[in-house]
């Protein structure tokens, strides 16, 4: 298997990026033609697809499995022109460049987060903010702090993740 990193951010999204590495070529080559990758979060396995029919109509991908689509490089303005809609009077355009990543289809759901992190923060929120606990729902109650020792343990799941950069969102 090619070393794998998952980059994700809070609730929010999460990024799959080949880091080279060494493995099975058949596994390299499946991953550089695909646009999908699916990380099996019961056995650690990930898979690769170059399309998914059930994608939106199957729950598995938002409980077992984390679903993970193909961005190709490049690069990218950041920053609004000046005196264009949202600008800011401080702000500065630049531009970010990233390599191929694969960017999470879905949120991170109370179901993935709780495979990952066997945690449940969203349960010391208010009911009245959260609603009741679906592990279908996006994962709540996520901070950076609680995040980063999850994403540096990778979970135990065999992949290790990390919160992508400003370049890259």
């Amino acid at each position: 298997m090619p070393a794998i990193r998952t980059i994700c951010a809070g609730a929010a999204a999460c990024i799959l990026a080949s880091c080279g590495g060494t493995g099975d070529l058949a596994d390299a080559v499946g991953l550089a033609l695909s646009e999908y990758a699916v990380v099996d979060l019961a056995t650690g396995t990930v898979s690769t697809r170059t399309q998914i029919a059930d994608l939106l109509s199957n729950p598995q991908y938002k409980d077992r499995f984390l679903v993970f689509r193909e961005v190709s490089p490049g690069t990218q303005g950041i920053g609004s022109a000046p005196g264009g809609f949202g600008s800011q009077a401080d702000e500065v355009q630049s531009t970010a460049s990233h390599g191929r990543l694969y960017l999470a289809v879905f949120e991170l759901t109370q179901g993935q987060w709780t495979r990952i992190a066997g945690t449940t923060p969203w349960t010391s929120t208010p009911a009245s903010l959260s609603g009741t606990a679906d592990g279908g729902k996006p994962a709540l109650g996520l901070s950076r702090d609680l995040i980063t020792p999850v994403l540096a343990t990778s979970g135990g799941i065999g992949y290790s993740f990390r919160l992508p950069s400003p370049g890259e969102w």
